[in-house]
């Protein structure tokens, strides 16, 4: 058992911090309520590389890569001294203080990926329609069931309370795949239709391309990106009077 988790520590320690699965879930979990590109506390915005780079009002660059303890947002993380953030929140515990540091440490790279324009092209028209009429109803916002947000790449990667909602490139591990297909007792949607054998392999498709998203478009939301669904279209309401 020592030997066993010696060695997991030990492959810890040798791997590379990533900002699309470590850093950025854990910036949005603690620090983006307050500075995202709509609401940048101070002037910062933290969801992205190149205004964490260009920082914010008073301090200059929130991260110096290769220096993490000369990092503004390392010296703002410890309690004490004028500046101690989160602000309104408990303090971000060693260990995730450590990760920070770590990826700062490698050079703060952003190992996000990019996506053709095809790519792209495909998740506009296949797949953002079935999160906006089949998924939001319960994984979008506060009160997201399961704390699965499928609102944003980062929240599908970063998952809810059973992990991860999909391996990229690998639909066969995906759990959407599982809950989508009624492949065992998760079944999705909640009290609603199956999804059509279109869109499930719609939903494959996406994940063995790696989960294309806009790279422009952080969240979607529905008071933003306002749809009209087949369901919406059939109410009485938008039929054509006789």
């Amino acid at each position: 058992i020592v030997v066993v988790f010696a060695a997991e520590h030990a492959y810890a320690q040798a791997r590379k911090v990533s900002f699309e699965r470590d850093v950025f879930p854990l910036l949005e979990k603690r620090c983006n309520a307050c500075h995202n590109a709509e609401e940048a506390g101070g002037g910062l915005d933290l969801t992205r590389l190149p205004t964490m780079l260009r920082g914010g009002d008073d301090l200059g660059p929130a991260i110096i890569p290769g220096k993490p303890d000369e990092s503004p947002l390392i010296k703002l993380l410890h309690k004490g001294g004028d500046y101690f953030m989160p602000k309104d929140g408990d303090p971000l515990a060693a260990d995730e203080i450590a990760v920070l540091k770590k990826w700062i440490s490698e050079g703060a790279q952003d190992d996000t990926p990019t996506f053709a324009d095809e790519q792209i092209a495909f998740f506009e028209k296949e797949i953002r329609p079935i999160l906006f009429e089949r998924c939001f109803k319960c994984h979008a916002g506060k009160d997201a069931e399961s704390g699965l947000q499928l609102t944003s790449r980062h929240g599908i990667l970063s998952g809810g309370d059973r992990g991860p909602a999909a391996v990229p490139g690998d639909p066969a591990h995906s759990l959407l795949i599982a809950a989508v297909t009624h492949d065992g007792e998760l079944q999705m949607p909640r009290g609603g239709d199956r999804l059509a054998d279109t869109q499930v392999a719609a939903l494959e498709t996406w994940i063995r391309k790696g989960l294309p998203w806009p790279r422009t478009t952080r969240v979607l939301t529905r008071e933003k990106l306002f749809t009209i669904s087949d369901a919406d279209r059939n109410h009485w309401a938008f039929r054509q009077l006789a």
